[in-house]
């Protein structure tokens, strides 16, 4: 028997590599020939043949498994790139390659799960469980529609964003929204799978056939866990490889001009980290705080509540408002910005990127910005005979100028001067004020990872992401009913994504002299608050202070995603550290993910289930 069938593999590989090897000579005589006409016809008969062949001999043995998945892959490949070349015939190529992107996302979705069922087939009780959940996940019509969402919504994003906008507007557009809803699909998909695979056994009694099979709770919790892991990473490399393929595919069009094409390979396809400037020392800003805090106590002086009240609200807006005026440079004046520790940056490359997006009030009629620079107070830039020439931007759009290392000094120091005037042509000075927003507008920018590498982190903590949501639902699966469960990790999944949200609007109530202050000190100042508002009889205020000590307390305590969120960084093309990839690790797979765990292990041990519990 084994004979036979190594004859009948032989016959088939011989023909099929006679036919290929065969008709790729001919196409090559002929070409050679100067007859590319008929090389093309050869060329299209030899891969009908072939492919007919394939399907041939595969129909002849359809009775087997493995038979009938190639037989649905090859039908399947004709059904989607006949469709695609009808579309492209038609003027729609971005349908055209949507479809095939559809296509090859579901194979390589088929493939995984192959490889995943292979890698859970040792008898072990853990892997007996987690290639059960597998299955069972399959089968769930809501991990369907969320598959069916994800495989078509990703492909065909990047053919509806509209083709007179700028390329690099919509690879960072395409980027952000598929990585986004990636996590937000996948996520819904874990919160329900997770709750759904343990209650659904529980209530239906179908866990008593597990139990009776030596298998312990650990052992049944850990492989529920290990499938869905397994399954979301399967996901994830699906998504996320298809997310790459489109947008390298996305950046090799046509860019409108020589900026927008460097903005899209130097920028977004990057992983950079940045730099932010230090004032100068005659603008000290602490003590700059502390004189106008204290004069708003002085003209609020009516009780300590008012004071500690004025401290808390108005700290961030007093601290934002002097770092817009440092930002800002009135007419024919300077302004000074320190950027230290750029010795790294030698490493890396001969120059540092300074991003800018400069603001002109009122604005000028040619919608440009005029400013000289001097560099440790060398002009820059200076033509070959060394003359001093203006740097001039587009307002309200953000702008790169490469600036050498050279200039530095040995500690890495930049010390940049920007001069509000046209210092080349002086008579097109603008008279208005130039501003720059405190921030990510303005900045030091340098290389220092590849692209792909910082795509590589950016989906693994994705997908760390769903591993705590995927042991979360567990645990919450061992003790409550599946629409009760699903509601408890459904609003840890909401609060996880809107904490950013969260801190934010409680920060305004919540900073003390400082948005930066320590835990601590936030929380030591916000009792005293409650303190001060009972004895002076201000119930309600205290009632609400309490409420913002709830607030913060819960953002503390919940895991953050969006707290120095990968998506964004990588969208922008900015690093995505190795330490990040490790503080994920930490807090998502140790701390949040193991607490859960401890936790669902703890519950479900302890619980009676031969009984139904509501």
């Amino acid at each position: 028997m084994t004979s036979s069938i190594k004859r009948k593999w032989l016959w088939f590989l011989t023909v099929l590599l006679g036919l290929h090897i065969g008709g790729g000579l001919v196409v090559a005589l002929l070409f050679a020939q100067e007859q590319p006409r008929a090389g093309a016809i050869v060329g299209y008969a030899t891969a009908i043949l072939g492919h007919l062949w394939i399907f041939g001999s595969l129909w002849r043995v359809r009775w087997s498994r493995y038979a009938k998945g190639a037989l649905a892959i090859i039908i399947s490949w004709d059904v989607a790139w006949g469709a695609a070349h009808w579309f492209k015939s038609i003027e729609y190529p971005g349908t055209a390659i949507a479809l095939r992107g559809i296509w090859c996302m579901v194979c390589a979705f088929i493939v995984g799960l192959w490889l995943i069922r292979l890698v859970l087939t040792p008898g072990s009780p853990i892997t007996g469980v987690a290639r059960t959940c597998v299955d069972e996940a399959i089968r769930m019509k809501v991990a369907l529609v969320f598959g069916v969402m994800l495989v078509v919504v990703v492909p065909l994003l990047p053919f509806v964003l509209d083709s007179d906008e700028q390329l690099r507007y919509r690879v960072q557009f395409f980027m952000t929204w598929s990585l986004t809803l990636t996590s937000l699909l996948l996520g819904l998909l874990t919160v329900f799978l997770a709750c759904g695979t343990i209650c659904k056994e529980i209530e239906g009694r179908q866990i008593h056939m597990t139990m009776t099979k030596s298998v312990t709770r650990a052992q049944y919790l850990l492989g529920k866990w290990l499938g869905i892991c397994m399954l979301n990473l399967l996901l994830v490399t699906v998504s996320g490889g298809a997310i790459f393929v489109l947008v390298k595919m996305l950046a090799a069009q046509p860019a409108q001009n020589q900026f927008d094409y460097i903005g899209v390979q130097e920028q977004l396809l990057a992983a950079r980290k940045q730099i932010g400037p230090e004032p100068p020392e005659s603008f000290n800003i602490e003590e700059l705080f502390a004189k106008r805090l204290e004069q708003l106590r002085r003209e609020n002086a009516d009780s300590d509540a008012a004071k500690n009240k004025i401290s808390m609200k108005m700290a961030a807006e007093i601290e934002l408002s002097l770092l817009t005026e440092w930002h800002a440079i009135a007419p024919k004046d300077h302004g000074v910005f320190v950027f230290r520790g750029l010795n790294v940056a030698r490493d890396y490359g001969p120059s540092v990127q300074l991003r800018y997006k400069p603001i002109v009030k009122p604005r000028p009629d040619d919608e440009m910005a005029r400013f000289a620079l001097w560099i440790n107070d060398r002009p820059y830039p200076t033509d070959r005979q060394g003359r001093h020439l203006s740097i001039v931007s587009a307002v309200r759009s953000f702008n790169t100028l490469d600036l050498p290392l050279s200039f530095a000094d040995e500690e890495g120091v930049m010390r940049v001067r920007i001069g509000n005037f046209d210092v080349t042509e002086p008579h097109k000075s603008h008279y208005n004020t130039l501003a720059f927003e405190p921030g990510n507008d303005f900045e030091m920018l340098y290389d220092v990872d590849r692209f792909e590498y910082n795509f590589i982190r950016t989906v693994f903590i994705i997908w760390l992401r769903l591993v705590f949501l995927a042991i979360f639902g567990l645990m919450t699966g061992t003790f409550l009913g599946f629409p009760v469960a699903s509601l408890c990790t459904m609003m840890m999944f909401g609060l996880a994504v809107a904490s950013a949200y969260l801190t934010e609007v409680l920060g305004f109530y919540a900073t003390t002299s400082y948005r930066n202050a320590p835990w601590a000190d936030k929380m030591g100042n916000l009792l005293g608050i409650v303190g001060a508002n009972l004895s002076g009889g201000n119930v309600l205020g205290a009632l609400n202070m309490m409420l913002r000590i709830c607030g913060e307390l819960l953002v503390t305590v919940i895991p953050s995603f969006t707290r120095d969120d990968p998506i964004e960084s990588a969208a922008d093309g900015m690093l995505v550290s190795y330490a990040t990839v490790g503080s994920s690790i930490l807090w998502f797979g140790i701390v949040w993910g193991g607490g859960s765990a401890l936790v669902a292990w703890m519950i479900f041990r302890r619980r009676e289930l031969a009984r139904v519990i509501v």
